[in-house]
């Protein structure tokens, strides 16, 4: 394939990028594509019917993204690209339902209301496999929204949690939700940018990550680690990877919704954090950091009537019952120093083995990275959507929640140690730290 890359025009060879770290059990290497291998006669009939049913919505999906030029990181087109979901989709129709009203009910956060679902449009992109399996399995990296976008979308959210507080004291007996008005242009106009968390993980020394730089010429551009940014290829002293864009839909309810990407990232950094730190991020992925979380802890606000009524007696309280998942909420927090990781994850890391001898299931979604017993079970995801909504539980405690609501109790994947691996950049899997120990 002939491309021109920086000026220099050759034969471009399309390695794929940390393609050597292996895919976690129960999730197979491309989870959802937008091409689907052409069913053979062998396999039972309900697999070819579940197959063809999944070509058909591929098909029908397909259409809506139109607009974005490929992959959503870096804009490289490829018949081989992957839906991955902002927030990722669960299993039990009765828990989906569940995590979708926390999100346009209680959170008030997507552009849709009636309508939205898990595979609702704003909640996807598309990602190129590796990058796809780096996001959702290892955490090898986040996606966030750039500096100047991150801001602007504090500046926003400030705003309406300020309006929403004022028509809560308005309308006492029966406070309004939280509305975000999706009219604003800036919701429309976004950047986005990457915070690389393990470096020596995401890409090895001599894999080079290729990102569109112009459509017409359609030109790349190569890239590389250094210094823990993505920089040009062999400049050392170059920028980093600037802000990108290269998603436009042809409809603003189809935009990618930057609250959603928000909660998103947030899962990444502050797993990162617990585990890791923030020592080892450079400045400009630490301001990045600080802005996405700073835009998540307004997502989860509440206006402080809320505590006023229910001392009152207006509000309903929580049963003491479901106070135990608070419990459960803070193994995130105690998981470093009991050599565990968030979000039931323990257990999780007690049946890789295990799990790695057993056949994946065929056509399995980027919903099924896990085990069964790792996720939350239906008890437990009513208990926390009942105690994020208690107005007693603090700004921390519903923090704390959703993460764990979202992550449907699931865990990211130890990072595997390779051959060829320089881990200068990772002390924190050094000396029997970290997941990588």
């Amino acid at each position: 394939m002939s491309a021109i890359i920086g000026g220099w025009i050759g034969k471009l060879f399309l390695p794929s990028p940390a393609s050597r770290l292996p895919s976690a059990p129960g999730f197979p290497p491309q989870p959802l594509r937008l091409t689907t291998p052409t069913a053979t006669d062998q396999g039972s009939t309900s697999t070819k019917r579940s197959r063809n049913a999944a070509i058909s919505a591929l098909d029908k999906l397909r259409k809506e993204f139109v607009g974005d030029v490929g992959c959503f990181l870096t804009g490289y087109s490829c018949i081989s690209l992957e839906v991955a979901h902002l927030v990722n989709p669960v299993r039990k129709k009765g828990e989906e339902a569940e995590v979708t009203k926390h999100l346009t009910t209680v959170l008030g956060i997507t552009r849709q209301q009636g309508n939205f679902s898990l595979d609702s449009i704003e909640n996807l992109v598309l990602l190129y496999p590796p990058y796809h399996r780096h996001l959702d399995v290892y955490a090898t990296y986040a996606l966030t929204l750039s500096e100047h976008s991150l801001q602007a979308v504090i500046q926003i959210l400030n705003a309406t949690n300020q309006k929403w507080e004022d028509l809560t004291e308005i309308y006492t007996e029966n406070p309004p939700p939280r509305t975000i008005d999706w009219l604003d242009p800036v919701l429309s106009r976004l950047n986005y940018d990457i915070i690389i968390l393990h470096p020596s993980f995401f890409l090895l020394p001599d894999q080079p990550l290729i990102a569109l730089e112009q459509h017409s010429p359609r030109t790349y551009r190569l890239w590389q680690v250094t210094g823990g940014e993505l920089r040009h290829w062999q400049a050392p002293d170059s920028d980093p990877y600037p802000p990108f864009c290269y998603t436009s839909r042809n409809h603003p309810d189809k935009t990618v919704n930057p609250f959603l990407l928000i909660l998103n990232a947030a899962s990444k950094l502050e797993y990162h954090r617990r585990h890791y730190s923030f020592d080892n991020l450079t400045e400009r992925q630490r301001r990045l950091a600080d802005l996405t979380l700073e835009a998540y802890t307004l997502i989860y606000y509440r206006p402080p009537l809320f505590a006023v009524k229910l001392a009152e007696g207006m509000y309903t309280t929580v049963p003491p019952a479901v106070s135990p998942l608070l419990a459960l909420a803070s193994t995130s927090r105690d998981a470093n120093d009991s050599g565990g990781t968030p979000f039931g994850g323990g257990a999780g890391i007690d049946r890789m083995e295990e799990d790695e001898n057993e056949d994946d299931e065929e056509e399995r979604n980027d919903s099924d990275s896990e085990s069964d017993s790792e996720e939350l079970s239906t008890d437990e995801v009513y208990g926390i959507v009942t105690k994020i909504e208690d107005p007693r539980t603090t700004l921390d405690e519903r923090k704390e929640l959703g993460l764990l609501l979202l992550s449907g109790g699931r865990s990211y994947r130890p990072l595997p140690i390779l051959s060829g691996m320089e881990l200068s950049a990772e002390p924190g899997l050094i000396g029997g730290e970290g997941e990588g120990s």
